[in-house]
């Protein structure tokens, strides 16, 4: 709006919008032309803190003077020229801290004023906040879900409150990571995630909360080797999105379900919008040339000293050669090469054809260690630069069930038979047992943020089982646990641990907080000790019963918490390590049998740890306790801990693959928790 003086005098100008109404003081004092005219296109101006605001002054007649300014309280608010132009001339005024101020204009004697009011962003009124998505001004914010209100911009900062699902919220200011500084009704300050927000904007429009791309693309690789596929996920209001994914170049990338392949080197933009069309997320991948080795691993997984060792490497169709360099220690190395291959070819409705071939070599090691192999490739006659890594493993001896304190790795049986537990999938699907997370191959899981190769051949799923095992921590845990505790451990009872690492996760073994009775037992057993004639002390490390004879078919003397104070009288293991027995006394004289598997001794008795001592039952009885998903017990859980069980005491590997006439059949007997009895035979 322009106001044009006309006169000496005062008078007040009055704006009505929608039953609001806001008012302007104009006074006009009497200026050295009567032919002067001034006016300002502004009015009354509110707002936090911080802010700016230009305003321009139309002058018209007198002497071509520039007007003066000035504000009546610098330390509330200042006023600055910044230009002219032909409409007139331009001042900015910024805001410094709440308070009021005047803001005067003058020129030949004509004079104007702007009063400004500048409020606490605390405690004072909304801003002219604009959402950098839709670019409209924000009148409120609406929570969506119950909600963390936060001291400052991140999850890091203390809670203040929770906020309840749509609670309204006044908005105050907008960081640059996603949080949003806001007042509530109760005026409580402090921020929240926009993420579970949706905004009511001054036109009566809303939006829907934004959407968050899974993990930031800042945090990670978004260069995918051609051939290759990101995996992504996308969430709106803390609930994942299944929205319309799209490719801004889809001879680049394409992408399903947040699954962006790798068609050809080059830049694509892939969107997520939300089901209704209003909000969306981008972000930018690079496709790299192909990698030129897709994978590769050594057969067998244990070697002997010896023994001719196959070296084997999978690459895309487009390569000439491999060569295996193989690192012999002392500073040597051989090198040998594939110049013949095998193509093979795995196809699934809706995937890329995956065309790839496989390269073979053998080799021979004289010692045992484990001795690493890089691996290149050659495509028309020139070498590649980067190569694929993996490792050969000799052992002097392939004696199973001798105990010792060292590092192992898997052996090829129990490889076969997590392949035959876990089954095979070229193509990646969700595992409805595990929150539906992206699976592939023998079990492999990954999660947002991960590359992997989908439409998997046969041999490329065996090598990702191979690799993922040996180099992971399924294998590393478990060897930190035998060593730090010093446990003699033999190759058998290592299959087993690795085997329920790779089904249940490796974080267990050395997690001294987290409940697993499985541990416990494996570190009560010992190789039993000479028994003076006072006994040994020990105690209960988890709940047992004390028997009359050192069998679980004798009379049951009483049940005995874990923590109870015992001593040892006597060992027995009634002929065979497997099954252990403890004569003991408690405090109160009582004297009994109990399953060695439940007793620890003192911290003073200095003792040899071995897992051949292990007491079967109460291992196998603790191992079938862990075959719930999401609450829920399945067959297939309760077979493979029956089987990982079998493996480890009996070496019985034949009864733990499925198939076997054995398999699912409780041999040694256990006991079975309540809810896994329906599926014992």
């Amino acid at each position: 709006y322009d106001i044009k003086t006309v006169g000496p005098g005062s008078a007040t100008v009055t704006v009505s919008v929608d039953g609001k109404t806001a008012t302007l003081p104009v006074t006009v004092t009497g200026g050295s032309s009567s032919n002067v005219s001034l006016s300002l296109d502004t009015k009354s101006y509110t707002n936090g803190p911080g802010n700016s605001y230009r305003f321009l002054a139309k002058v018209s007649g007198g002497s071509g003077s520039a007007p003066t300014v000035s504000s009546s309280n610098t330390s509330v608010a200042t006023v600055s020229y910044a230009s002219k132009d032909s409409r007139g001339y331009l001042y900015d005024i910024k805001t410094v801290k709440p308070g009021s101020a005047t803001i005067t204009v003058s020129v030949d004697g004509k004079t104007a004023t702007i009063p400004v009011t500048v409020t606490d962003t605390v405690n004072g009124s909304v801003g002219n906040l604009v959402d950098p998505v839709s670019k409209k001004t924000v009148k409120s914010a609406v929570t969506t879900t119950e909600l963390n209100l936060r001291s400052g911009a991140g999850t890091s900062y203390d809670r203040i409150t929770v906020l309840a699902a749509n609670t309204t919220l006044t908005p105050l200011d907008f960081t640059s990571n996603g949080w949003l500084k806001v007042k509530t009704s109760s005026s409580q300050v402090g921020y929240v995630s926009t993420e579970y927000l949706t905004y009511v904007f001054t036109d009566g429009s809303t939006t829907a909360a934004q959407i968050t791309l899974s993990p930031s693309p800042n945090s990670i690789s978004t260069s995918v080797p051609q051939g290759k596929t990101l995996y992504m996920t996308a969430t709106q209001s803390g609930k994942k999105v299944t929205g319309i994914w799209s490719s801004s170049n889809t001879d680049v990338a394409t992408v399903s379900n947040g699954y962006i392949y790798g068609v050809k080197p080059g830049t694509a933009t892939i969107t997520v919008m939300d089901p209704t069309g209003t909000t969306k997320a981008s972000m930018t991948v690079t496709i790299t040339a192909a990698e030129p080795v897709k994978t590769a691993y050594v057969n067998p997984n244990i070697a002997s000293a010896g023994d001719s060792v196959e070296l084997i490497a999978v690459t895309d169709n487009t390569r000439d050669s491999v060569e295996f360099v193989v690192d012999m220690g002392g500073g040597k190395t051989q090198t040998v090469k594939a110049t013949s291959f095998k193509e093979e070819m795995s196809s699934n409705a809706g995937l890329a054809n995956n065309y790839t071939r496989v390269w073979k070599a053998s080799i021979t090691f004289s010692k045992a260690g484990t001795y690493p192999v890089k691996v290149y490739s050659y495509k028309n006659g020139t070498k590649s630069s980067t190569a694929f890594s993996t490792s050969a493993y000799v052992v002097s001896t392939q004696d199973e069930t001798t105990t010792s304190v060292e590092q192992r790795r898997i052996s090829d049986k129990m490889l076969e038979v997590i392949g035959k537990w876990e089954g095979c999938s070229s193509a990646v699907y969700p595992d409805t047992l595990a929150n539906n997370i992206p699976t592939i191959g023998y079990g492999y899981t990954f999660s947002a943020g991960a590359q992997f190769y989908n439409n998997l051949t046969g041999t490329e799923a065996w090598s990702l089982l191979c690799n993922t095992i040996n180099n992971k921590a399924y294998t590393s845990e478990v060897n930190k646990f035998i060593v730090n505790n010093k446990i003699k451990t033999n190759q058998q009872q290592f299959d087993a641990m690795v085997s329920f690492s790779y089904n249940i996760g490796a974080g267990y073994w050395n997690n001294a907080s987290a409940a697993f009775d499985m541990r416990t037992v494996m570190l009560n057993a010992v190789v039993p000790p000479t028994i003076p004639s006072g006994g040994l002390p020990a105690s209960t490390s988890l709940s047992a019963y004390l028997y009359s004879d050192k069998s679980t078919s004798s009379t049951k003397l009483q049940a005995l918490n874990s923590g109870v104070s015992l001593t040892v009288l006597e060992t027995s293991y009634n002929g065979t390590t497997h099954a252990g027995w403890y004569k003991v006394k408690l405090s109160n004289g009582t004297q009994g049998w109990v399953q060695s598997g439940y007793v620890k001794f003192a911290s003073s008795v200095s003792v040899t740890h071995d897992l051949n001592y292990t007491d079967a039952v109460p291992f196998g009885s603790e191992a079938l306790r862990w075959s719930t998903a999401s609450g829920t017990c399945y067959a297939g859980l309760v077979y493979r801990r029956l089987g990982e069980a079998k493996v480890f005491s009996f070496g019985d590997y034949a009864a733990a693959t499925k198939g076997n006439v054995n398999y699912g059949k409780n041999t040694y007997g256990y006991v079975y928790p309540s809810y896994a009895k329906p599926y014992e035979k």
